[in-house]
């Protein structure tokens, strides 16, 4: 969301240009130091990873594990459609973890969502997170889509398994426009110099 929000702010004057620029090699250290500070754990892990019988890479069966069943879709805005998940016999069918699939972005969150399109000068990052959506949740579907597999066909991407755990990234990203039609929807009403829902809504 920081990547996608700095283009908003360049400016023809010097001054706003030097601001971009510091605050890009400031998120650029972030990534850097967050890698140093992982590396303890990624570099004893990465070694660990070529003794597993993950090192020849997992096959398509058991990287499809879990597969986010698209029957399960309305769960997504009422969690109870289905009943329990636990006692799910949509679940059972599907062979998926019952905790893996546990997805629920709100009810309301389609009304907010669509008070996003008010924002017309904000048109390219509200395009690069509906992709965002679109491209996590077809891999959290696995299974059921062609991309899942094409994806996990590259190196490194085919260690991964249960697809269902992509569905975080799209939660974030459909997180970011509510948030962003929930400043949609304010503006009706007044128009802020600076819109504390836009920029502080998607971290909260």
């Amino acid at each position: 969301y920081t990547l996608l929000r700095l283009p908003t702010m360049v400016s023809d004057k010097p001054a706003h240009r030097r601001r971009w620029i510091w605050i890009g090699l400031a998120f650029l250290s972030v990534v850097a130091i967050g890698t140093l500070l992982a590396a303890v754990q990624l570099w004893p892990s990465w070694e660990l990873l070529q003794l597993s019988r993950r090192a020849l890479a997992l096959p398509f069966e058991k990287r499809a594990m879990s597969s986010f069943p698209p029957a399960m879709s309305l769960s997504l805005f009422f969690p109870r459609a289905f009943g329990s998940l636990a006692r799910s016999s949509t679940v059972a069918f599907h062979r998926a973890y019952p905790h893996e699939i546990a997805n629920y972005v709100g009810c309301l969150s389609p009304l907010l969502v669509v008070g996003c399109f008010r924002l017309r000068r904000l048109r390219a990052i509200l395009l690069a997170l509906i992709l965002l959506v679109g491209a996590f949740f077809m891999l959290a579907l696995g299974r059921y889509t062609p991309l899942f597999g094409w994806v996990t066909s590259l190196p490194i991407l085919s260690l991964f398994r249960i697809p269902a755990r992509f569905a975080v990234f799209a939660n974030l990203a459909w997180c970011a426009l509510a948030a962003l039609g929930c400043d949609g929807w304010l503006r009706r009403r007044t128009k802020p110099k600076l819109s504390l829902v836009r920029d502080g809504g998607p971290p909260v």
